[in-house]
């Protein structure tokens, strides 16, 4: 993941900022960006779509 969103910031999306990365106990400390979540977004639009269909 950590890869993954330095790939990302290098090739110039806004990403959050990486603090430190705990590989003895995977955990990555990073930028908290207040907001909701790709998960919350994700799950309001099937929720809207299933209502829209009734």
């Amino acid at each position: 993941e950590a890869r993954c969103l330095f790939k990302c910031y290098r090739s110039g999306v806004d990403t959050p900022i990486l603090y430190f990365v705990d590989i003895e106990n995977n955990a990555i400390y990073m930028e908290f960006i207040k907001g909701k979540t790709l998960k919350d977004l994700i799950t309001e639009i099937g929720e809207w779509s299933s209502s829209k269909n009734e």
